[in-house]
């Protein structure tokens, strides 16, 4: 067993204690938002088509799968054993329960969070992942993204932890979860791969068989060895593999409604939204005066830096300049927060693409420097510095392969999808804190003398940081509205 340390223990009383707002901005939203929230007129009368039976039904409206509709009749099942029979329409799937099964699986993911904290060696504060600007919001609504995020997460923990000490128990809960995933949002595929290849790091790592000195090549190498040492035992997530590829066939596509509207595309600028995202909203991890001052040499070091940062910038250039998309709901849609971030910062004016590329490089160096320094170490087999009380099968969870199997899925997930939707961006910020590690360079510039306390302070920093920005975008929701003429009585608000 792993010992408890003091550490998660103020790490889990911090997250009880935040669901204390969260509930009470939850409960406020009951009486202050009482229409549908944008795709909400979609999901909810989708699901009380489910709730009471009728499973035919379906709005072409909708592009996921039926995942949460089905959840929903759960839902309302285990409302009729525990008060009986409702009177009501659709039973108990009424707007404020099916909103309260998004808030449940925010409590599902502290539980989550803190079960890899313990068993894992990490640094991260549960508060970074559960109060994730990206995914909070949604606590409060009816969309896919909680509980999609939820089931990746756990399928996840299976993955590394590895409970069973079974490699075939332990990759067929971790698969089967995986797959239940995909019943919430397709593109999850790509994440249950990225699972999949945590799964044989995490086997390598517990034979101690990556090579100490931390050639790439060798270990993709060593790495290779171990997938086909295992494919047996990889026959679940195969299998999850096969059945994707069925549906999707049988489907005609990936997207399951509107299809018109969802057509795969090239959108190579969407990871530098992404970047972007993920660099802003994980200020306090990384930022440090040395962090900006290495930042600085590699780009003006010598002629040679100066020289690449120039060719990088042009590329850039040229990648916005022929490869943004700027999809019809984009400019067309004012509920969304990208509506206004679009108009006013990233497509501005006809310079934009010159005063964007320095910030979609910085934010490019930012992940690069975070998962090298988290995870390009030459001790993936060690367990270094542990103290008595840890199990010495600790789990690191970052390594070379897991890094780059990292940014292949965003690249995967991201470059096809037109529509510039930041809930595309939630998984990778989330396992980007789940991977890296604090930066160690001090937060105050060049002393030492909060360095026993930078980690705590960085990740303490990181958790006001997630709170002040989801505490804005709820101001945003629930008091900032308007009306369209097309639906004069409907109150319309502004969500990412």
């Amino acid at each position: 067993m792993v010992s408890i340390e003091a550490s998660d223990i103020v790490d889990a009383v911090f997250s009880v204690l935040t669901v204390g707002p969260i509930y009470i901005y939850y409960n406020d939203m009951k009486d202050v938002i009482k229409d549908y929230v944008v795709d909400e007129i979609f999901h909810i009368p989708q699901a009380q088509e489910y709730c009471i039976g009728n499973f035919d039904h379906w709005n072409d409206k909708i592009t996921t799968p039926p995942g949460l509709y089905y959840l929903a009749y759960i839902y309302n099942k285990l409302f009729t054993l525990a008060y009986g029979e409702s009177d009501q329409q659709y039973q108990y799937c009424n707007m404020q329960n099916l909103r309260s099964l998004n808030f449940i699986g925010g409590l599902v993911l502290i539980l989550l969070t803190l079960i890899l904290r313990k068993n894992c060696r990490m640094s991260i504060s549960t508060l970074s992942i559960y109060l994730s600007p990206l995914l909070s919001v949604y606590y409060l609504l009816f969309y896919t993204d909680i509980w999609s995020s939820v089931l990746i997460v756990a399928s996840y923990l299976f993955a590394v932890i590895q409970p069973f000490n079974n490699g075939f128990i332990d990759a067929s809960f971790s698969a089967f979860i995986g797959l239940l995933s995909l019943s919430f949002r397709q593109t999850n595929i790509v994440w249950l791969g990225f699972n999949t290849v945590a799964f044989i790091d995490q086997r390598v790592k517990n034979t101690k068989s990556y090579d100490g000195s931390g050639n790439i090549f060798t270990n993709i190498t060593i790495f290779t060895k171990q997938l086909l040492q295992d494919l047996i035992i990889l026959i679940p997530f195969i299998l999850d593999l096969i059945i994707f590829v069925y549906l999707t066939i049988k489907n005609g596509g990936i997207t399951y409604g509107d299809k018109t509207n969802h057509e795969v595309a090239f959108h190579l600028v969407q990871v530098f939204y992404c970047f972007s995202f993920i660099t802003v909203l994980s200020i306090p991890i990384w930022i440090s005066y040395q962090f900006i001052k290495d930042y600085l040499k590699f780009v003006f070091g010598d002629f040679k830096n100066t020289t690449t940062y120039m060719i990088s910038l042009s590329v850039i250039v040229v990648i916005i300049e022929n490869f943004t998309i700027i999809h019809k709901f984009l400019l067309a849609d004012n509920r969304h927060l990208t509506f206004y971030l679009f108009k006013s910062v990233i497509h501005r004016s006809e310079y934009s693409s010159f005063y964007m590329a320095p910030i979609y490089h910085f934010s490019s160096y930012t992940i690069w420097k975070m998962l090298k320094k988290s995870s390009m170490n030459k001790n993936l087999n060690k367990t270094v510095n542990l103290k008595k009380s840890q199990d010495p099968r600790s789990i690191t969870l970052g390594s070379p392969i897991i890094s780059l199997m990292f940014l292949i899925c965003i690249l995967v997930t991201l470059i096809p999808s037109p529509l510039f939707e930041p809930r595309y961006f939630i998984l990778p910020l989330i396992f980007f804190r789940i991977l890296t590690n604090p930066n160690q360079e001090p937060l105050f510039g060049g002393t030492y003398v909060l360095s026993e306390l930078n980690a705590p302070l960085r990740l303490v920093l990181d958790g006001i940081w997630n709170f002040m920005i989801t505490q804005s975008i709820y101001i945003i929701l629930s008091t900032y509205t308007f009306r369209w003429a097309d639906q004069p009585g409907v109150e319309q608000r502004i969500i990412w």
